[in-house]
């Protein structure tokens, strides 16, 4: 899915509109309920409620949901 340049996304922009009604229900039907989803460090990608709306409606086979962390460039 492509978003235009121009939008800026929020993170209830991106878990109502793309999450919610666009890629998680294409997944589900391309993939059923077993499918790997990965997700870069934007803001919206780690809010709390994202988190929380991808621990709630999918299946999580691993023992517990996985976050990132951003580390620091060793090289500066």
């Amino acid at each position: 899915m492509f978003i235009d340049a121009r939008v800026k996304i929020n993170d209830v922009y991106y878990r109502e509109l793309h999450l919610t009604q666009k890629l998680l229900p294409v997944m589900r039907e391309i993939c059923g309920e077993f499918f790997i989803f990965q997700q870069g460090s934007v803001p919206a990608h780690r809010a709390c409620e994202t988190i929380n709306l991808l621990k709630r409606d999918t299946c999580v086979l691993f023992p517990r949901f996985f976050v990132t962390q951003q580390h620091k460039s060793e090289s500066s």
